[in-house]
C-alpha cells in the first residue's frame, strides 16, 4: 500500500508553491500569446490593405503609361507632318525659284 502524503509537510508546501508559480507564468504566457495573436491579425489586415493599394496603383500607372504612349504617338505624328511639310515647302520654293530665276 502506498503511503499517504502529509500535505502539511514542508516539501509538499514548496511543491505547491512551485505549481502556483508555474500556473502564474502559464497565465502570463497565455496573455502574451493572445496579445501577439491580436497583433498578427492587425498586421495581416494592414498587409492586405497594402497589397490592395499596390494593385490599385499598378492599374493606375498602367493606364497613365497607356495615355502617355497615345499622346507621344499623336505628337510624333504631328512632328513628322510638320517636318515633311517643311521639306516639301523647301523643295517647292527651290523649284519655283529655279523656274523663275532661270
Amino acid at each position: 500500500m502506498p503511503e499517504e502524503k502529509d500535505i502539511s509537510s514542508p516539501g509538499y508546501q514548496v511543491l505547491e508553491k512551485k505549481v502556483l508559480e508555474v500556473e502564474a507564468r502559464l497565465s502570463l504566457m497565455e496573455k502574451i500569446v493572445a496579445r501577439i495573436d491580436g497583433t498578427l491579425e492587425q498586421l495581416e489586415k494592414r498587409v492586405s490593405r497594402i497589397e490592395e493599394d499596390i494593385r490599385s496603383l499598378r492599374v493606375e500607372v498602367k493606364e497613365d503609361i497607356r495615355r502617355l504612349d497615345e499622346k507621344i504617338d499623336e505628337n510624333f505624328k504631328w512632328t513628322i507632318a510638320i517636318m515633311v511639310g517643311g521639306f516639301i515647302a523647301t523643295i517647292a520654293t527651290t523649284i519655283i525659284l529655279k523656274l523663275l530665276l532661270g
